[in-house]
């Protein structure tokens, strides 16, 4: 059978499983092998990422100054095979990063594990950065070039070609689950973000019941509107215009996005901290303290210092 046919199959399988137990799956899988014990995807994520921070001696530490000056562009040449620059490359991985996890999960975590959750990110996102070096390198040597010049990289194919055909269903497997994730968090709720957003903005303005805000029941417990209606289409349009250009131009568009994204992004962060300077103190008080001694709303629910450890990383 070949990687096409693998691949549908294999797909069809995960949407079948994804829709019959949609949530009870994420459940299971951040709770095995028990709601007691230190869940498994724990180990994997943060055991893994001590271990190759360890085993490969503090990369983002050791290149870091390296890392600023390729992103700057002082490696580029452009006879290097690959369809982007390094500053390309990077913006856009940061336009599919920045925004989900950064706000609506951090607070998210915050709300449900206590400021403690932080210190947590902290410790994730130290040795996560090992492990996205690790899988960046790795998609860099393994990734296949087709006959125009065009490149495609990736876990999925990292598997393949360094784990050998018999590893080619974890390669299928991943890259189907990637297919599903890009439809819900990578677009669904930043669509839907924005669309409420606007959606909200305007009804305070002309009411709830103009031609444009007011909802329809399109389906048994689902409304909508036309407003948001045509926020969907101009969404869908603008963004396909760039999708159907390929890597190069969503490489030139998000080249010119993300570095303002980023600056809007640091700004406002660093205006809500210039506004709260009396509260810094506190603040990081309550994160070192309730990181291993959490509020009572997070310990009555059972599970204590380990609540507050999986929001954190998750």
């Amino acid at each position: 059978m070949d990687r096409q046919k693998a691949g549908l199959i294999a797909f069809g399988i995960i949407v079948f499983i994804m829709y019959a137990f949609g949530l009870h799956i994420f459940d299971a899988v951040w709770s095995f092998p028990s709601q007691r014990a230190v869940p498994l995807m724990v180990l994997a994520l943060v055991g893994t990422g001590i271990y190759a921070t360890i085993r490969l001696g503090f990369p983002q530490l050791r290149y870091l100054k390296h890392g600023i000056n390729v992103t700057r562009g002082l490696y580029d040449n452009p006879e290097d095979e690959g369809d982007l620059n390094h500053f390309k490359a990077l913006t856009t991985a940061l336009s599919a990063t920045v925004g989900i996890g950064n706000i609506a999960g951090v607070a998210t975590a915050i709300y449900y594990g206590g400021p403690g959750a932080l210190f947590w990110m902290w410790v994730t996102a130290f040795f996560g950065t090992t492990l996205k070096y690790a899988e960046c390198t790795l998609s860099m040597k393994y990734r296949e070039m087709d006959a125009l010049g065009k490149t495609a990289g990736g876990p999925m194919y990292t598997i393949d070609n360094a784990l050998g055909k018999n590893w080619r269903w974890m390669a299928v497997a991943f890259a189907s689950f990637a297919v599903i994730c890009s439809f819900a968090t990578g677009n669904a709720i930043q669509s839907f973000t924005v669309s409420d957003q606007i959606y909200s903005e305007v009804a305070n303005v002309v009411g709830n019941t103009h031609y444009l805000t007011l909802k329809h029941e399109l389906w048994n417990g689902f409304h909508v509107s036309i407003l948001q209606f045509i926020n969907g289409i101009v969404m869908a349009t603008v963004v396909g215009l760039v999708i159907i250009g390929g890597i190069n131009r969503i490489g030139n568009v998000t080249g010119y996005l993300a570095p303002i994204m980023a600056l809007v992004y640091v700004s406002a962060a660093s205006l809500i901290i210039i506004a709260n300077l009396d509260k810094i103190g506190e603040s990081f008080s309550l994160i070192f303290t309730m990181a291993f001694n959490p509020p009572a709303a997070v310990a009555g629910t059972g599970g204590g210092i380990l609540m507050t450890m999986l929001w954190g990383i998750k």
